[in-house]
């Protein structure tokens, strides 16, 4: 098999945060697995793998700092180069605003040190390449369809820039994440989805249409059709590409 360009991977998770009425119990655990399923699957597939893990307990906190850091490194990419970015912690929508909260945000008026979506779409737009987004939070296809009123081209813009987004929910439901899985539904459905599941055609080999599809039928299924995926992909179509390679 050849290879590809290289694999960017930034895997950010929160559960512990500063404000512990906000603390979650298994983001933190979804983006570290995320990070360790990836970077195994995909070895032999890319020439390099540059992988950044933030969340609790690691060197490297989820701080809003160390997000804009992190996102920072994937200006170096090149046209051949895949990009992924996982998110799981908290998402609010604020006047149809989607905001990440990192491990310092701060609850006033404002949301002192919350992300706004633009953080990861200007990222996204300046990045060359495949690039996917995976969003784990509440609310999070307000990502999708953030003000539009007042910002039309938003959802225009991550088109035409070929950026696909999967969103663990619509822009007014929660994400769910259980006890029985010790994970948030879409993170379980992606680790199961990479470790073979996904696999329909049983050739070894998960691309993004594969995957994609279990996935979204697989959160329906967990949550008996209280949560739904929401996809954003290129209005104009993609070429399908394999994602990983199983061994």
């Amino acid at each position: 098999m050849d290879k590809q360009g290289d694999l960017y991977l930034i895997s950010i998770g929160v559960s512990h945060y500063q404000d512990t009425a906000l603390s979650l119990n298994y983001a933190d655990n979804d983006a570290r697995e995320i990070y360790q399923q990836l970077t195994q699957v995909v070895k032999g597939k890319y020439k390099n793998i540059h992988a950044t893990l933030l969340t609790d307990g690691e060197e490297k906190l989820p701080t809003a700092d160390n997000i804009r850091t992190a996102l920072k490194t994937l200006s170096t990419t090149k046209p051949e180069d895949t990009t992924i970015i996982f998110l799981a912690g908290h998402g609010v929508n604020e006047a149809n605003n989607y905001y990440f909260l990192p491990r310092d945000v701060k609850r006033n008026e404002q949301w002192e040190n919350a992300l706004h979506w633009s953080h990861f779409q200007d990222t996204l737009q300046e990045t060359q390449g495949r690039r996917l987004l995976f969003i784990d939070t509440c609310y999070a296809g307000a990502a999708l369809s953030a003000d539009q009123e007042r910002n039309p081209s938003l959802l225009k813009n991550l088109s035409d820039d070929n950026i696909i987004v999967i969103a663990a929910t619509d822009y007014e439901t929660p994400a769910q994440e259980t006890h029985q899985l010790k994970h948030g539904v879409l993170a379980y459905s992606l680790l199961e989805g990479l470790k073979g599941k996904a696999d329909s055609y049983k050739d070894k080999s998960i691309s993004f249409k594969e995957l994609d599809a279990y996935v979204s039928n697989h959160v329906k299924d967990l949550t008996s059709g209280a949560q739904t995926l929401v996809s954003q992909v290129p209005p104009y179509g993609f070429k399908d590409f394999e994602l990983v390679r199983l061994n």
